[in-house]
């Protein structure tokens, strides 16, 4: 009985970009879709705007089929939509007269569902399409107030811009709050980083990967799936997120200026990265990679590529302006050593030969690595050694980097050099990465008891 789906198509609005479309029984929800062109939000953030809406639209449709927006009752209505998306719509005896059978969702959910939907109205309402299901215009509490303030002040100290963020122009916006809050209290949670096991290292890298069929073959590029080797070493030696491998080109590794047997790895960002074509007649010509992948490959960058072949781009901070790339930084020496020594064989061996796809990573059908294709490799890798594919195991692709952020912890990296190391634009970002486990605090604590002074507790009250 669903009213509202979604889709993914290109927009030619849009250099023809996917985008997320809203379905309804009417046909393509142009609002959102006007929205989406203005706001130029990732193809993620996209989909999480457009489920949240149809969530809305899904629920109004099923529960309240001849509401009108505006009318006395939107406060109310709509935190009873917030209430059934945190409950679930079932009620005793596992009955749902809705028909929706929305199982109980977290707070945090939630709240990030209520602000979508409050974004997207309150842009209805700016452009007289509508009316704002949940609007700015209910005096803030003195605690919202203090909330509103100490965000306020959390943002500026991570902004690189903070001398130009106004106290009293914030001051005034948190003056007023949304009509309905979000139902349910979202809570700090202490868990254990989900990081993929030090000590599965070797056995992933050498018996995960390796092909059974060659496993007695002395060829390396026979005996191991070299490809998703070195995606894994750039993961967890030099903390990429999984997408980013993907973009890397066949010319983004060169020899060490420091070590000559280590290497440099730039990923470049994959539409506006440097690229550099040798024309025949111009010469050396430097020009961007959505050019170069234009007109030399009639191909686009894969962050607008659809499909299995898409790769996204998270952004960051970008450690060789002048490329617009970012540069791999080792946690270990020796994984640069070794990533630049399958990396030769690689190309030279079990890579396919191919000028119409300068992407290093390839199927053996020349087409460009997938995020997904790779999340399958690692899952079978990761079961092959008898370890579940689970993200709390820390075995799934982004497990991998948050090895990376445990051990600049156990190195005792800086903050900021941590920063650089996770290609993070803003420094409070790592942290996610950087966790401590309660083992590690019951060990600093056990190290640091003998540096106090306190006086020994008596068994029996006085």
């Amino acid at each position: 009985m669903s009213y509202a789906s979604t889709a993914i198509a290109q927009d030619p609005r849009r250099a023809h970009r996917p985008t997320c479309l809203l379905l309804t029984n009417d046909g393509i929800y142009w609002p959102l879709a006007d929205y989406f062109l203005q706001r130029n939000l990732s193809l993620s953030a996209e989909r999480a705007y457009a489920r949240s809406i149809s969530r809305l639209m899904n629920w109004t449709y099923a529960k309240h089929p001849d509401f009108q927006a505006g009318g006395a009752r939107d406060a109310s209505l709509f935190s009873s939509f917030l209430n059934d998306l945190l409950y679930g719509t079932f009620r005793e005896n596992d009955e749902d007269t809705s028909g929706l059978r929305w199982e109980a969702r977290s707070p945090d959910v939630v709240k990030r569902s209520a602000g979508h939907i409050a974004e997207f109205t309150d842009w209805l309402a700016y452009e007289s399409q509508g009316l704002a299901v949940n609007p700015n215009d209910r005096p803030a509490s003195v605690f919202e107030r203090m909330v509103a303030a100490k965000a306020f002040q959390r943002r500026k100290t991570a902004s690189l811009l903070a001398h130009t963020k106004s106290a009293e122009a914030a001051q005034g916006l948190s003056s007023m709050a949304r009509r309905v809050n979000s139902p349910g209290k979202p809570h700090a949670m202490l868990s254990a980083p989900p990081a993929f096991p030090a000590d599965k290292i070797n056995e992933l890298l050498w018996v995960g990967f390796q092909n059974e069929r060659f496993k007695n073959d002395p060829r390396k590029w026979k005996r191991w799936n070299l490809r998703d080797i070195l995606i894994t070493l750039l993961c967890l030696y030099g903390g990429a997120r999984v997408s980013e491998p993907m973009h890397l080109w066949i010319d983004d590794v060169v020899e060490s200026d420091t070590d000559p047997l280590s290497c440099r790895a730039l990923i470049h960002e994959p539409e506006h990265g440097k690229a550099i074509w040798e024309h025949p007649i111009l010469g050396r010509t430097a020009m961007s990679r959505a050019e170069y992948l234009r007109q030399r490959c009639g191909k686009v960058p894969l962050t607008r590529a659809r499909g299995a072949r898409r790769s996204g781009w998270k952004g960051g901070l970008l450690t060789c302006p002048k490329r617009r790339a970012m540069e791999i930084i080792w946690i270990d020496p020796a994984a640069g050593r070794l990533f630049k020594e399958l990396w030769e064989i690689y190309i030279q061996n079990e890579r396919p030969m191919t000028d119409a796809a300068p992407w290093a990573f390839l199927t053996k059908a020349g087409l460009p690595m997938g995020p997904t294709a790779y999340a399958d490799s690692l899952r079978r890798a990761v079961e092959k050694i008898g370890l579940p594919s689970e993200k709390y195991a820390g075995t799934t692709p982004h497990g991998l980097r948050h090895r990376y952020g445990q051990w600049l912890n156990d190195k005792g990296v800086s903050d900021k050099a941590g920063q650089i190391c996770l290609h993070h634009a803003n420094p409070m970002s790592q942290q996610v990465y950087r966790q401590v486990t309660l083992e590690q605090v019951a060990s600093e604590m056990a190290a640091t008891s003998a540096r106090i002074n306190a006086p020994a507790l008596a068994l029996e009250a006085p």
